[in-house]
């Protein structure tokens, strides 16, 4: 890289070193603290023409668009982080982060901080002449494809040198695929709609297509009842959106000549071919060839490629300073550590959870970034970009994370993997909320069949295996002033993760000795076992208590503690401090009442078990039906540190004096362990 393509700031401090800045700065600058950089807008300006502002820029860029809720804004950005600050590592490298605004009183002030971080190694001078090879733009001049081909030249040697590039012998096609072909001049494409049955799948290789649908005003072309006669004749290429046009000739350059579009190869007003299809997202995508990703667009209008010349060149200095910091005489390489997570994962197309079991399931994929492109091979879980030869581990100690891009291959590690997944997925945003389930299922099928798991042990987003730890799930915490995303309409029983929108967490892998787990069953909606359901139940064994929930103030009386309390035979009160955690705002049980004397009836399913060695308890909180005998609803969970005298309730001691339940509170009580058998639904 050249000096000229730094800002001032910049070069002064990458280039030219300490000796160009004046005695406070030097201190400040070799000092903890670091020193001031730009400001969010000076930065975004200079990211224009400097080109390590550009990449730190691309980096802030997506960790505000990583942060949860989307509550970290580019105005809030402007308004907290007055100055960014470079700092030095004593790893090699350097941060940048928000340095955060001081009030009138000095103090600093409240927000939420943001940093990205990078790392710099001695460039092998052999090397350097590849880092800046593929530099061309393809938004303008007149052979754009031609750009496009020498920037996809690496791809194509890549997909060649990779393992089990050839169809497997259990590979299947869709039921339908797009035709590709270019016409003779080259300069055309023609395609259609075809029927798979007729090919050899063996043989036949195609791309699958990742993209965002985008709001209504901007759907893509779709295949119907109506016009799907003419589509399998033919479709006018013009009349594509640019993200699907893009495609095609990308899976042409890479000498591919079918493509599989799910708004084109799925009939979108008709439920019986889209249950059908959909429950074979597991298939289409772990069989394909390779993925491609609209990584950078949020509609379907938006294409693959986006000018941005800097973002795909290497950050490659050649300072003044290298031998005094042990490098040798020549070029340093910057890389930044989060590159993948916030210009990658945390783009627009990787926040939709249809995306997150394509991901996943396909064995590469291409991402089209706004960046530059990247590629990653689930298969070996490598990561490569566009700006630097070989893989992106070369420059970085980056650990692509389990949660965000997991090979197929870890779907076989057993345990609390399944938890991960589940936990990453269900932050992502669905149009549908009654696809919660569906738009995993290629994963489920994809994590059973690695671990040998029977089909019908999947029980709504949980495994029969481990059901009752993975009944303790809880919502994550609401932030920012975004809704809070309980239960809306019905897709799922109320016991299973699926039944509420929204991140969830589940507890810490554990063994619980109580409940025992006597039943558990769902009704699918069609016969596979990995879809949307209409009805399920679990039938559990345990303590099972009648409470009054409500809430008492603490004692400084500034804040309200969470309480319970049972009426005991000798008609004395009881009452205990807990832990709720509600799934529905809504819920009478999930909102302070008016006054501390008011009171909500409410069950508590507590759960046993030698938990993560302390005496803390877990449990349910269940609110009856009213319409079968022993039958609730789960409405939350709980954490209670139990004294003497609730250890001896939950111990069951013959000096236990708690009120039993009434018949129609249960379905069975078993004398000798004084437990409940109830069911939730």
């Amino acid at each position: 890289m050249m000096d000229d393509t730094l800002c001032d700031l910049c070069r002064r401090c990458f280039v030219h070193g300490p000796s160009s800045f004046d005695e406070e700065t030097r201190d400040q600058l070799y000092a903890r603290t670091g020193f001031d950089h730009h400001s969010y807008t000076a930065l975004e300006e200079s990211a224009r023409t400097c080109l390590l502002c550009a990449n730190v820029f691309a980096d802030l860029k997506g960790r505000l668009a990583g942060a949860e809720d989307g509550a970290i804004g580019r105005e809030v950005a402007e308004s907290l982080a007055t100055r960014f600050r470079f700092t030095r590592t004593m790893q090699g490298g350097f941060i940048f982060h928000e340095s955060q605004p001081r009030g009138s009183d000095g103090r600093i002030a409240p927000g939420p901080m943001i940093s990205t971080q990078w790392s710099w190694i001695w460039a092998d001078p052999a090397h350097t002449e590849k880092f800046n090879g593929h530099c061309g733009s393809p938004s303008s001049g007149i052979d754009i494809w031609s750009a496009v081909e020498g920037r996809l030249s690496r791809i194509k040697t890549w997909l060649a040198d990779e393992t089990h590039t050839k169809p497997s012998s259990d590979a299947k096609l869709p039921r339908r695929l797009l035709h590709l072909k270019r016409s003779d001049c080259g300069s055309q494409i023609s395609l259609c709609v075809i029927d798979t049955t007729q090919l050899n799948c063996s043989v036949v290789r195609y791309a699958t297509l990742s993209h965002c649908w985008g709001d209504p005003e901007h759907q893509p072309l779709r295949l119907l009842t109506a016009n799907r006669a003419a589509l399998e004749q033919a479709i006018q290429f013009d009349h594509l959106p640019k993200t699907f046009q893009d495609s095609a000739h990308v899976a042409l350059l890479l000498g591919l000549e079918y493509l599989w579009i799910d708004s084109l190869c799925i009939i979108q007003d008709c439920p019986n071919d889209w249950a059908r299809e959909a429950a074979l997202m597991a298939d289409i995508y772990s069989s394909s060839y390779v993925n491609i990703a609209a990584t950078g667009s949020d509609n379907p209008h938006g294409g693959l490629f986006f000018d941005n010349p800097l973002l795909r060149r290497a950050c490659l200095l050649h300072p003044d300073w290298a031998s005094a910091m042990g490098f040798p005489r020549g070029s340093i390489l910057i890389a930044s550590q989060d590159a993948f997570q916030n210009r990658v994962l945390n783009a627009v197309l990787n926040s939709r959870g249809w995306v997150f079991q394509e991901r996943l399931l396909s064995p590469r994929t291409i991402h089209f970034a706004r960046d530059q492109i990247w590629w990653t091979s689930n298969a070996s879980n490598t990561v490569h970009m566009e700006s630097l030869p070989g893989l992106l581990s070369d420059y970085t100690e980056t650990k692509v994370r389990v949660d965000a891009m997991s090979p197929l291959l870890m779907l076989g590690q057993a345990g609390a993997l399944w938890s991960s997944f589940v936990e990453a997925y269900s932050v992502l945003k669905l149009t549908n909320p009654s696809d919660r389930l569906i738009a995993l299922a290629g994963v489920a099928k994809a994590y059973a069949k690695s671990n040998g798991i029977p089909d019908l042990d999947y029980l709504a987003g949980h495994w029969r295996h481990n059901l009752i730890e993975t009944l303790l799930w809880r919502q994550m915490p609401r932030t920012g002033k975004g809704p809070y995303t309980g239960r809306a309409k019905y897709s799922a029983p109320s016991w299973s993760w699926a039944s509420v929108q929204g991140g969830i967490l589940f507890p810490s892998p554990f063994e619980y000795e109580i409940p025992h787990l006597i039943d558990a069953g769902l009704k699918n909606i069609g016969d596979s076992p990995w879809g949307p359901v209409t009805s399920g139940f679990v039938v559990l064994c345990g303590p099972l208590w009648r409470v009054l929930a409500g809430y008492r103030l603490t004692a400084d009386s500034k804040s309200l503690m969470s309480t319970f309390r049972f009426t005991r035979t000798d008609g004395q009160y009881y009452s205990h401090d807990f832990i709720p955690s509600y799934v529905n705002e809504q819920n009478t049980l999930s909102r302070p009442f008016e006054d501390t004397k008011q009171e909500a009836s409410c069950y508590l399913a507590f759960f046993r078990g030698s938990l993560r060695g302390t005496s803390w308890r877990d449990g349910l909180m269940l609110e009856p039906t009213h319409q079968n005998r022993g039958e609730y609803t789960r409405v939350g969970c709980f954490s209670v540190y139990p004294d003497e005298v609730l250890e001896q309730e939950l111990s069951r001691n013959p000096d236990s004096r708690i009120d039993s339940l009434e018949e129609h509170e249960y379905e069975t009580y078993d004398t000798e362990r004084r437990h409940f058998t109830y069911r939730i639904i």
